[in-house]
């Protein structure tokens, strides 16, 4: 889906709840957020994951203009991980909202 994304030039909202999408897909996806520019939403909440996963989420903030909301919700992201995606929301200028409810993050990702 990752590669797709990169030259699909219509898809606004990508809906991926439920799935078994890992660090490694994670990954790919915010990859692929570097360069598409029309997806506004993106849902990944119930799937598998975790810090390194939400890590390249981030990088692919770092980038994206065009993303508003991003669901995270229900996956196994912790400290490292909310890292990760502060450091992407650190300099995205269009997400406007993130959701991250039942994950592990503590005190140190807060």
């Amino acid at each position: 889906l990752g590669e797709g994304l990169k030259v699909n030039a219509k898809l606004t909202t990508l809906d991926l709840e439920g799935n078994q999408i890992c660090d490694k897909g994670a990954f790919r996806l915010g990859k692929a957020l570097e360069v598409y520019t029309k997806l506004t939403k993106l849902v990944l909440g119930g799937n598998k994951i975790g810090d390194k996963g939400a890590i390249g989420l981030g990088e692919g903030l770092k980038v994206n203009a065009s993303l508003t909301k991003l669901d995270l919700n229900k996956n196994k992201i912790g400290d490292a991980g909310a890292i990760g995606l502060g450091e992407g929301l650190k300099v995205n200028v269009s997400l406007t909202e993130l959701s991250l409810y039942q994950n592990q993050v503590g005190d140190a990702g807060a």
